[in-house]
């Protein structure tokens, strides 16, 4: 907009007209947040749009830096920082954070996008959400083995007490196993069922009643909350 200052009959000696042209204001900048996939490998990048909210006759600077949100850098992406400039008479720019790859299940995670020092602009958003999106498929923690012997000398597959030694093996290839669990159920516990133990168990209790023979199942569950297929003794 255009604002002239006169009377329509010319202005009193010592007085200048002026036009104030709101054009060259300095405009307000924004960041979006963005998203990518993780990809399996390599890197890939996650562009950030900055927008301003008009063109200028002058370039726009911004500076940038990257946080970590749940995301770990150099693991999961590369930190980046610089300088971003949208040059004059143009009113976008993008900046490339790049994405590490991996096969490995995981939850989506996120990094921060923060800009700080604007020149010839100011902030209306001062951060932006990265969003790396999980494409790995889920896979399950795995019992290698699972062996329960009795703790007083008796006949070979028999035992006289409810309390026997049980040894395990299990791994998680895409993870860490963090729970253990045995029942006498094929049903497998609730994630967070109080029955899970944080260390592996080298014992356990029969539980059920009478004589017989028992079956136990062997569960672990994993750090994303994944829990094993049946594994019965």
């Amino acid at each position: 907009a255009i604002v002239g200052l006169s009377d329509g009959h010319g202005l009193p000696d010592g007085f200048l007209e002026a036009d104030l042209s709101s054009s060259d204001w300095n405009p307000p900048l924004s960041i979006a947040d963005a998203s990518r996939p993780e990809g399996n490998s390599g890197s890939a990048a996650m562009a950030f749009t900055v927008t301003l909210s008009h063109a200028v006759s002058q370039d726009v600077t911004v500076r940038y830096s990257v946080l970590p949100g749940t995301a770990t850098p150099s693991t999961d992406y590369t930190p980046v920082s610089g300088v971003l400039t949208i040059y004059a008479g143009q009113t976008a720019g993008t900046i490339h954070v790049p994405v590490l790859g991996d096969t490995r299940y995981e939850y989506d995670e996120t990094l921060l996008l923060n800009l700080s020092e604007p020149r010839h602009t100011f902030l209306s958003d001062t951060q932006a959400t990265g969003t790396i999106v999980n494409d790995d498929p889920v896979v399950l923690p795995v019992v290698h083995s699972f062996a329960v012997e009795a703790l007083d000398p008796v006949a070979p597959g028999y035992t006289s007490v409810r309390e026997v030694a049980v040894s395990i093996s299990a791994s998680d290839p895409d993870g860490t196993i963090t729970a253990w669990a045995i029942t006498e159920s094929p049903n497998a516990p609730a994630p967070d069922a109080p029955l899970w133990q944080t260390t592996p168990p080298d014992r356990t209790t029969i539980v059920s009643p009478g004589d017989g023979v028992k079956t136990l199942y062997l569960w672990v569950q994993d750090n994303y909350g994944m829990v094993s297929v049946l594994t019965a003794l």
